[in-house]
């Protein structure tokens, strides 16, 4: 978390935490967020465990994602060390303000193909939208242009955020 002096809280530990506590299941996505190769990350998708888990994922009743910011003091905590010099040129030339689930989206809302989601498994972003109630989850200054992406591009049922991008969403749109 950026700037916020929070610890990093493991995702897997607060989704158990959350299901037990609301008397739900979750699945644990048995492999890295991106890969070496693209190759490796669509071999990876096509095994069982993987393929069956994002399947369950792709028909949850409830989602909770994050919202993420293309910039080095924006971006997820998981995905720094991807975000090298050339992927920052391919972001920027693809006009790429936010990422969710590991996939990057322009200021509208759209999917930007970058190298990077290649090598990346996870749940795709247009999964979200069959998702009966998706929750993001960002705040801050530098998260304000990418929660209007995923706002406008129809991803999110609720946000929870702060009171600064709160103000700052309300005067934009």
């Amino acid at each position: 978390m950026t700037g916020s002096g929070l610890p990093f809280i493991d995702s897997p530990d607060l989704c158990r935490a959350a299901s037990k506590k609301l008397g739900g299941n979750h699945w644990v996505l048995p492999v890295p967020l991106v890969f070496e190769t693209e190759l490796a990350a669509q071999a990876m998708s096509q095994e069982p465990s993987v393929h069956r888990t994002l399947d369950l994922a792709a028909r949850a009743d409830v989602a909770l994602v994050g919202v993420g910011a293309v910039s080095i003091a924006g971006s997820s905590p998981l995905l720094r060390k991807w975000i090298t010099h050339p992927i920052q040129r391919e972001l920027a030339r693809k006009h790429a303000v936010a990422h969710l689930n590991g996939h990057y989206l322009n200021a509208q809302g759209k999917h930007v193909d970058v190298s990077l989601c290649r090598r990346t498994v996870c749940l795709h972003p247009s999964k979200l939208r069959d998702i009966p109630f998706v929750v993001g989850v960002a705040y801050g200054a530098e998260k304000v242009a990418a929660i209007e992406a995923v706002l406008v591009g129809g991803y999110l049922d609720a946000l929870i955020t702060d009171d600064y991008a709160a103000a700052a969403l309300v005067e934009e749109l």
